[in-house]
């Protein structure tokens, strides 16, 4: 895959749902130099710093615009976010 979209939120006192344990191991240490990839999460800021720390030697480009969904109508936040990722993807 050339993109990858990671979503997710903390489950109670964890900061990623334990579901996440085994992508959060295939994502430590991985070369993915010359993908793209875009973060966000559900009300947790936390989820997010997590996943960045898991990415950061993996030589991904990280989308700079990260969502943290707070509040706002799902559906079209993550439909706006998407399309500007895939746009500045498309640009580089």
């Amino acid at each position: 895959a050339d993109i990858v979209i990671i979503g997710a939120d903390k489950d109670g006192k964890t900061v990623i749902y334990p579901d996440y344990n085994e992508l959060t191991r295939a994502l430590t240490g991985i070369n993915l130099a010359g993908r793209s990839a875009a973060l966000f999460s559900m009300n947790s800021p936390e989820t997010m710093k997590k996943f960045k720390s898991i990415m950061k030697d993996s030589s991904i480009n990280l989308y700079p615009e990260f969502l943290v969904l707070e509040g706002q109508p799902v559906k079209k936040a993550v439909q706006e976010w998407i399309a500007g990722f895939i746009t500045r993807y498309k640009e580089d």
